[in-house]
């Protein structure tokens, strides 16, 4: 049995992927570039010592003074609302023990006695 091959070839007699290589390889720089200009040190103290973000083995959300004037954050609702993987409700009703849910993880048992898995830490207090 005999196979054709056969290369798509341009006039230039360029295959496509070779004609778009360098393109890709501009694009790939300029975004490095604009990346590491904007480079920010963010510090996390979540276990009460400071490590740098890169070192830090958990998924971290952090928005700056800037950005939250910015959203217009008036209550944790709006932080909520702009964080990735993380909802907000109130199974029992209105005004009745809030459930936070953060990447599937949360309370399905409703009592006033059990704690959730996700917590909300404000300036250290629980």
């Amino acid at each position: 049995m005999k196979t054709d091959t056969r290369t798509l070839q341009s006039r230039t007699g360029a295959t496509p992927l070779k004609k778009s290589l360098p393109v890709a390889i501009l694009l790939a720089s300029t975004a490095t570039a604009v990346d590491a200009a904007m480079l920010e040190e963010v510090i996390v103290t979540a276990q009460k010592r400071e490590q740098n973000l890169q070192d830090v083995g958990v998924s971290v959300t952090a928005f700056s003074g800037n950005q939250i004037k910015e959203f217009g954050f008036t209550n944790s609702v709006d932080v909520v609302a702009q964080t990735p993987n993380l909802s907000f409700g109130t199974p029992t009703g209105e005004g009745n023990n809030v459930s936070l849910t953060l990447r599937g993880v949360g309370l399905s048992d409703f009592n006033d006695n059990n704690e959730g898995p996700v917590a909300v830490y404000v300036d250290e207090v629980y």
